[in-house]
């Protein structure tokens, strides 16, 4: 009988070790399972005392490297009570991902980075890593996505810099200085590019209608659902609205939606260089300095995501 039972015994054990090894297989299935090529997230936005969520999908098998930055930042909760500090109608583009309120903007107080997955360097030997920087997923870098890439179409988020908009920044040695990238569609090739294509950090913009794609920026993520893009264009609806009734309102149309704020400075820390925050388009001038600060805040509550 004790033999019996010892029999027994071991087996509840084994039994018990196997169901516990399965388990853990379960698990580690599940968390690869969770790092998928659609990665989603959801965008809580208010304006004028309505509340309005969309939800984004990414696509990381055609912009690995954009879409693991920008979930970098997501999950750090950067984005979280920030606001649109740039309104811009002539390039169709809401900016975002700077700057907490609207005192911040006009300070030049920026949120402080946090980390992100390094494909910058300013070494061969990838031993002095340029934090906070995504290498572009761009065809102005040489990356070409056809079928299946993202359009820049309404309520689409791409990158976004105000370098390329600076004059003569294309000829300063402090940004063609020449770094190292690890360009994702070429499977892990390091390449020696340009700095001033490389200078996307934390900001982004909402594309306010349908228009072509800048060959400067990437279109990272793209609106998920039929719902979501109801809700977008009811926020555009709103936003028009209430520019609408700023215009009526004007006298000698001297009132306007937006705040032009022509002294933000942009500090590189990479290259220490300081610039001027450029609009190349807006309502009241095209190729202006400065941003266009809107009057009725839009603001991003939070930004969440929804699945890996």
């Amino acid at each position: 009988m004790k033999v019996k039972g010892q029999i027994n015994f071991n087996s509840k054990r084994i039994l018990s070790a196997i169901f516990a090894i399965f388990l853990l297989c379960c698990a580690v299935l599940l968390f690869v399972g969770c790092s998928s090529n659609t990665p989603r997230f959801i965008v809580s936005i208010s304006f004028n005392n309505k509340n309005y969520e969309l939800t984004y999908r990414m696509n990381r098998k055609y912009y690995p490297q954009t879409t693991n930055h920008y979930l970098a930042m997501i999950e750090s909760g950067f984005y979280n009570d920030t606001i649109i500090h740039d309104f811009q109608t002539a390039n169709n583009k809401m900016i975002a991902g700077a700057f907490s309120n609207e005192d911040a903007v006009r300070n030049n107080t920026f949120k402080d980075l946090p980390n992100t997955p390094i494909s910058v360097w300013a070494d061969a030997n990838r031993k002095t890593p340029i934090n906070n920087v995504v290498y572009g997923e761009t065809l102005r870098n040489g990356f070409e996505i056809r079928n299946g890439g993202f359009s820049n179409e309404k309520g689409a988020i791409g990158t976004y810099t105000y370098i390329y908009g600076q004059d003569g920044i294309e000829s300063d040695s402090a940004f063609t200085t020449r770094v190292y990238a690890k360009a994702s569609h070429k499977k892990k090739e390091v390449r020696q590019v340009e700095y001033l294509h490389n200078t996307v950090t934390s900001m982004f913009y909402f594309s306010t209608t349908d228009t072509a794609l800048d060959n400067n920026y990437c279109v990272f993520a793209v609106l998920d659902n039929n719902a979501s893009k109801t809700t977008f264009n009811e926020l555009m609806t709103a936003i028009e609205n209430k520019r609408s009734e700023y215009n009526q309102n004007a006298q000698n149309n001297t009132e306007n939606f937006t705040e032009n704020l022509n002294t933000v400075r942009m500090v590189d820390k990479f290259t220490g260089r300081t610039y001027m925050a450029r609009s190349n388009g807006t309502q009241e001038n095209l190729n202006a300095n400065g941003i266009y600060l809107p009057k009725v805040t839009i603001k991003i509550n939070n930004i969440r995501i929804k699945n890996y």
